[in-house]
């Protein structure tokens, strides 16, 4: 237990709840700055694994789009063989083509764009419009399919010709 001095140089014992509940507001001060330092660097923690993660991913697309053009390859070689009518290569060469998107699907990385669909501009890239009967803004030729992780980012916009129509709007 503390003691204080009083100015009759005598000793006071009783004046140490005075003592106590100044180290008690102290202590409580301490604690309080000790919880707002735990949070700030719980937030810290979080904030970095985010980053870290965020960071992985735009590795792992990186990576991935190097191997895109592959796909593009086998599906323009595919055009190429269906007109020569060479059967056993047209079925090889589509082999390898599904077996590469099964790959990317693996990794997370999911083909989109058909024709037929709405051309979406947070999706594709329209390389050109074609005058068509179809419906303004469908999509009638896919030249380069898009990609997408699973949460919904787009990795490669899809390139696309789109329909116009001039009588749509009659």
């Amino acid at each position: 237990m503390a003691l204080f001095k009083v100015d009759d140089n005598k000793t006071n014992e009783n004046d140490c709840g005075g003592c106590a509940l100044s180290k008690l507001v102290i202590m409580t001060e301490e604690l309080e700055e000790l919880n707002q330092l735990r949070r700030e660097f719980e937030q810290y923690r979080q904030r970095t694994r985010r980053q870290a993660d965020e960071a992985r991913l735009q590795g792992r697309d990186a990576a991935l789009l190097d191997f895109v053009g592959l796909v593009d390859d086998c599906d323009r070689a595919l055009e190429l063989i269906e007109n020569v009518k060479q059967q056993r290569l047209l079925e090889g060469v589509q082999q390898l083509r599904d077996k590469t998107i099964r790959r990317f699907i693996d990794y997370g990385l999911q083909p989109f764009a058909q024709p037929g669909e709405i051309f979406d501009h947070n999706l594709h890239n329209a390389v050109a419009v074609k005058d068509t009967s179809g419906a303004n803004g469908e999509i009638i030729q896919v030249h380069q399919r898009g990609w997408m992780r699973e949460d919904g980012t787009v990795v490669r916009a899809a390139s696309v010709t789109v329909a116009k129509n001039e009588w749509a709007g009659s």
